[in-house]
């Protein structure tokens, strides 16, 4: 049996081929709009059958592709979900412990930088020993950098003022 989904309409086309591409791609949305409609909510590998019904292939225990039919269509359709409201959400107020400690751990790494990273000189960057600063630029405008290996060449000291440094010091 052959299925049938739309008959298009007799339409008188001119030779023009813009006009017979606009109109095949007209038809063509309308076709794919018109099957989303009648099958678009059947389960994976679930089809309709000509005479009614539908057929799914599936696994059986051993692994083996099995076809089932099923004399209703119903069956092979999936189950709209849906959709939680706002008063449905879980709450984000629950005590959850790995949470919490989650969060403490990262309150911990980021006091940690904030504390071994603060008084850098301006334009200074940490690394893992000492610190790499840019101290000016080249002709063509690519950064002038400097490694320093000391902790008291990277921050500014009590009292120090200068380039990189605010006039507080540290």
């Amino acid at each position: 049996m052959v299925w049938k989904l739309w008959k298009p309409s007799k339409i008188t086309i001119p030779m023009n081929s813009a006009n017979q591409t606009l109109q095949t791609i007209h038809d063509k949305k309308r076709l794919n709009v018109e099957i989303k409609d009648r099958y678009g909510n059947y389960k994976e590998d679930c089809f309709p059958l000509p005479s009614g019904g539908c057929r799914c292939v599936g696994k059986d225990k051993a692994g083996n592709e099995v076809v089932k039919k099923y004399d209703d269509g119903a069956l092979c359709k999936s189950l709209q979900k849906s959709k939680r409201t706002v008063n449905e959400r879980p709450s984000q107020n629950i005590r959850d412990p790995v949470r919490e400690r989650a969060q403490a751990n990262y309150r911990a790494v980021i006091n940690e930088l904030n504390e071994k990273f603060k008084g850098l000189k301006e334009g200074c960057f940490p690394r893992p020993k000492g610190c790499l600063c840019v101290i000016g630029k080249d002709r063509n405008g690519r950064d002038i950098t400097e490694r320093r290996e000391k902790d008291r060449d990277c921050k500014c000291q009590p009292g120090e003022r200068g380039h990189g440094c605010p006039i507080s010091g540290a």
